[in-house]
């Protein structure tokens, strides 16, 4: 059976747009200390109840986080982190991991390898003498004249 590449899980991007709001992100990061009530989770931003509801609706459309009632009091809602998709998230971003440091590892050698078979210029050195020369500023031939002010009584 082959291996399912990690690009191939449809829910990582669910994950990665639900993650691109910060507010989100504060609301996943809260809900990592524990579930919480809706009511603590809207108290922590200045939204309107409104905003609260369509922040919680994305993040449980990605499937992050799963709304719960309470038993009790049906008007109560309670939210929990799901760890599946941050697992998913997580593999993925090892995989980067690993490509990048291989890929990057393969260019320090390139480099390692050109710069011991490359000889190294000679750098020109200046002599105070002509250091202390002061430089001509060429006019570049775009550019345009400039005028010299005209003197009083001319």
């Amino acid at each position: 059976m082959a291996r399912r590449s990690p690009f191939a899980q449809a829910g990582l991007s669910e994950t990665f747009a639900a993650l691109a709001d910060p507010t989100r992100r504060a609301m996943v990061q809260m809900l990592g200390q524990g579930q919480k009530p809706v009511g603590e989770l809207a108290a922590a931003f200045a939204l309107s109840a409104p905003a609260i509801s369509k922040h919680l609706r994305v993040l449980r459309q990605s499937l992050l986080v799963e709304e719960q009632r309470d038993s009790s009091d049906a008007r109560l809602r309670v939210y929990r982190l799901r760890p599946e998709p941050l697992h998913d998230l997580d593999a993925w971003l090892v995989h980067m991991r690993t490509f990048w440091a291989l890929q990057l590892d393969a260019f320090a050698a390139h480099v390692a390898t050109r710069a011991a078979n490359t000889p190294m210029p000679q750098r020109q050195t200046i002599s105070p003498e002509q250091k202390q020369q002061p430089t001509r500023r060429r006019r570049s031939a775009t550019a345009a004249p400039t005028k010299r002010p005209r003197r009083a009584g001319a």
